[in-house]
């Protein structure tokens, strides 16, 4: 019997995100055996005969970006694992760091895209990878359509949390990073006067940021810290009216396409994959760099018809398939000969359709 053709992931999953289980759940229903993979040398030797792809979706969990040798070790086990004739393929979830840059994170990243074929999640992201952009292939990021628990209501959920069953409730969930923008959000809702209204911040605070510190002294605020359990974050969202993710730099959003998967629609910039849902009808944009913009459309967000947003947001999430995501994988990794290959400019049609439709 005929081996079933390998891919190796890196990594294969991830406790705090399921992009990487729903991805390679939905490529494996396909007939494509996927590995947990790694980039060391020994590794790289011994599975050269029994595994064709390396798809990498965070590089920098391979070296350390403080270290330029690191660095350049990854690099030559790039260019090693090229010569033994593996195909490299990398998901660009972030261009760039968004905790700081550094010589060796700019090395791996013009490696990357030299030696890999580079997968966007929308056009805009395509355009960002500058000479590279030609040989991208856009292939949309999938919705988290049946991966939580979707159990408790609007009404409980806000019981669990305290908040009136009538308030007009923004939240904003994921990890608390400085480049998620949580002070200049908390700043803008603090320019809201409707003493009604609530904001919810829930995650786990990473790198520095305490949004305990820059929430003191606003009631309307309330904090859910620490790392949220899947069967929790279903809380969270339907406690919401619409949920709030203020980047200050962003490329892709899985939290976005968390609200979207749970009926959520969002207020956020104008920046990168986001700038794309403008004609959804699940979405309310705004200019990061225009003073009093975000301010602005929270409270648009808060006027808006929830349900509306949410109907949009629930049908671009089910337009997201992981089979048709996954097939588009197939080609990428060239396990599918009969599948076209679409470049950037023509891929994903599906999901833009459905973007541009709401």
């Amino acid at each position: 019997m005929r081996a079933r053709p390998r891919i190796a992931a890196l990594p294969r999953r991830l406790p705090s995100n399921p992009y990487c289980a729903l991805l390679y759940g939905a490529v494996e229903r396909l007939g494509v055996e996927v590995v947990e993979g790694a980039s060391g040398v020994r590794w790289l030797l011994r599975a050269r005969r029994r595994v064709a792809v390396l798809h990498f979706h965070w590089p920098e969990r391979h070296f350390d970006p403080r270290r330029l040798a690191s660095a350049v070790a990854f690099v030559l086990r790039l260019l090693l694992a090229r010569l033994l004739g593996y195909r490299l393929v990398w998901t660009v979830h972030n261009l760039r760091p968004h905790e700081g840059d550094t010589p060796g994170h700019r090395l791996v990243r013009a490696a990357l895209l030299r030696l890999a074929t580079p997968i966007a999640h929308c056009e805009a992201a395509r355009r960002a990878l500058g000479r590279a952009a030609a040989r991208a292939v856009v292939v949309p990021h999938g919705s988290y359509v049946g991966w939580y628990p979707n159990r408790v209501g609007a009404r409980a959920a806000r019981a669990r949390l305290g908040l009136a069953a009538d308030a007009r409730v923004l939240a904003c969930f994921g990890q608390i990073r400085p480049y998620k923008g949580i002070e200049e959000l908390l700043r803008a809702f603090a320019a809201i006067p409707d003493p009604d209204v609530r904001l919810v911040i829930a995650g786990e605070p990473v790198g520095g940021a305490d949004a305990r510190v820059l929430a003191v002294g606003d009631p309307r605020v309330q904090l859910v810290l620490g790392r949220i359990p899947d069967d929790e974050v279903q809380v969270v969202v339907n406690a919401a009216d619409v949920m709030v993710v203020p980047y200050r730099d962003v490329l892709t959003s899985g939290a976005a396409m968390l609200a979207f998967s749970f009926g959520r629609g969002i207020i956020a910039p104008r920046l990168g994959c986001l700038a794309d849902l403008a004609e959804t009808g699940a979405a309310i944009l705004y200019d990061p760099d225009e003073p009093g913009a975000l301010a602005a459309a929270l409270r648009r967000g808060l006027a808006a018809d929830a349900t509306a947003l949410g109907g949009a947001a629930r049908r671009l999430a089910r337009a997201l398939s992981w089979e048709a995501i996954a097939r588009r994988h197939l080609a990428v990794y060239g396990l599918a000969p009969t599948l076209a290959l679409v470049s950037g400019r023509d891929g994903a049609p599906a999901a833009r359709s459905a973007l541009r439709k709401g």
